[in-house]
């Protein structure tokens, strides 16, 4: 029992400072070519729609923030038609990728964020074309038309560790990341086969801020240095204390 109470007292009084509050914002990209590289403008922490507002005497204090690429692979065309006397197994693969090298264009003090990004896919086939059947249309037996316009792919993520330094990314004002574009895009098939392939990708980039609202004014809001206590930490809080206090009173019997 003494274990119990003491557990208790002890973590609520460490969950009393676990108030960090998250805000993200977010370039979302138009629908390009696949390949092209592009430049995502994003707002520093300061600039971000939706902070909270401050009380008298309260400040905002920022923990750490993080980068996320989304890609999505758009097969606008991909179709095929053999041409030669021989029969032909056709295949494609649809590949598109983004990726940050940490490269800042618009911000030369904020800090490189490592190499990361995603790729998305797209799979069609195999479809066992015949020899040609004399139309260039990429239909029938010895051609094939793999999806209608606009067929989407999964969307390929990947993020960034938290970074620490906060260096040119407080704000207020914007920041630039630079986005590598790819596409490893290709038919597979052999003999004589036309070969139509159009890809393009939307990527959108977010940023996610990690931060803290604290009382740095003691006459205006009283907390002196501390977080500003939410109901739940304040509740967590009671119960640490009377924990500690039914402890202690243990201890004393």
């Amino acid at each position: 029992m003494k274990k119990f109470f003491l557990g208790l007292a002890l973590s609520g009084l460490l969950a009393f400072n676990a108030s960090a509050t998250q805000i993200t914002d977010s370039f979302v990209g138009g629908t390009i070519s696949a390949g092209t590289d592009f430049t995502a403008t994003l707002n520093q922490f300061l600039s971000v729609p939706g902070l909270p507002a401050l009380a008298p005497g309260e400040v905002y204090v920022l923990n750490w923030w993080q980068l996320s690429i989304e890609t999505e692979a758009i097969s606008e065309i991909a179709r095929a038609e053999n041409l030669s006397s021989n029969p032909a197994v056709i295949s494609a693969n649809v590949n598109v990728g983004a990726l940050f090298n940490g490269t800042d264009t618009g911000n030369p003090n904020a800090p490189a964020a490592g190499s990361f990004g995603g790729n998305a896919n797209l799979a069609f086939g195999p479809f066992n074309a015949t020899a040609s059947d004399g139309n260039l249309d990429f239909l029938g037996t010895s051609g094939v038309t793999f999806t209608p316009p606009s067929i989407t792919s999964s969307v390929g993520s990947g993020s960034s560790a938290q970074i620490f330094n906060l260096t040119g990314v407080v704000g207020p004002g914007t920041f630039n990341v630079f986005i590598d574009a790819s596409d490893l895009s290709a038919f597979s098939a052999g003999g004589s086969v036309l070969q139509q392939l159009q890809t393009n990708q939307r990527t959108t980039v977010r940023v996610l801020y990690d931060f803290d609202v604290r009382c740095e004014d003691q006459g205006l809001c009283g907390g002196g240095n501390n977080n500003v206590p939410e109901p739940t930490s304040m509740a967590l809080m009671g119960i640490g204390l009377v924990g500690l206090g039914f402890f202690g009173r243990r201890l004393r019997k």
